[in-house]
């Protein structure tokens, strides 16, 4: 009697999984399927320009991001306090910051170069670093199925996905700056439809006190690709080519 009694007790005490709880790849074919990814992969580049504001303060500017199939992209976002931009051809990384062009290494390169081309949109990199359950929070103001991730730098982040469309919804993180730690979001608070392609057309970075807004204006595939910006600037290009 005490050995079924136990059994029973036991069975109790062992944790259950909600069946309607997705795994991570489950996650993943979902986002693939709200964006429309067979949509996507028909097209060979996307070019998409938008405004930007940063508060505290009225800040304003522009940003344009290039992607390219297979795997090259090009991004460039100016205020009237700061210039950044970022790229690859698909093999050389570069970036600049104001005047200071660089070849990024480590988790810098990797991040710019895997989400080249189309396919980077689709997020499947992530895949390799999610550890542990899927959880459902609320986030943003947002219903979202939460992953954990941790990257091949040991560095962890919080993805998030909204649970009714399926949509990625945004990522947060914490980095260290000067001794100091500062919570960090990225967050996406608006899709619309591109020949089909669900997209993001309003989304924020926050880094500690400090927020940058961003409005798409434009967002056109198979569109001409800007030879002063992609894939790289003649700046950048010269600035390679002196530093092998």
């Amino acid at each position: 009697m005490c050995r079924f009694l136990c059994l029973a007790v036991a069975l109790l005490l062992v944790p259950t999984v909600d069946a309607q709880t997705p795994t991570p790849a489950q996650v993943l074919t979902n986002f693939a399927k709200a964006m429309n990814e067979s949509a996507l992969l028909k097209h060979s580049n996307l070019v998409r320009e938008g405004t930007i504001t940063v508060s505290p303060g009225d800040e304003r500017g522009t940003y344009s991001i290039i992607r390219n199939a297979p795997n090259q992209i090009a991004n460039y976002r100016e205020t009237t306090s700061q210039y950044v931009a970022f790229g690859t051809d698909g093999h050389v990384v570069w970036s600049q910051k104001g005047t200071v062009i660089s070849r990024p290494d480590g988790e810098e390169r990797d991040n710019i170069q895997r989400d080249g081309g189309l396919v980077g949109l689709l997020r499947r990199y992530a895949l390799a670093e999610y550890t542990g359950t899927v959880e459902r929070v609320r986030w943003e103001g947002y219903d979202c199925w939460r992953l954990a991730a941790k990257t091949s730098a040991g560095k962890t982040r919080s993805d998030f996905y909204d649970v009714q469309s399926g949509l990625f919804r945004g990522t947060a993180d914490t980095v260290s700056l000067l001794f100091l730690k500062r919570d960090r979001a990225y967050i996406i608070d608006a899709y619309a439809p591109t020949d089909g392609v669900q997209l993001p057309i309003r989304f924020r970075q926050r880094s500690g006190p400090v927020e940058m807004k961003m409005n798409v204006t434009r967002s056109e595939f198979d569109a001409p690709l800007p030879p002063n910006k992609f894939p790289m600037s003649p700046e950048v290009r010269t600035w390679l080519a002196m530093h092998p």
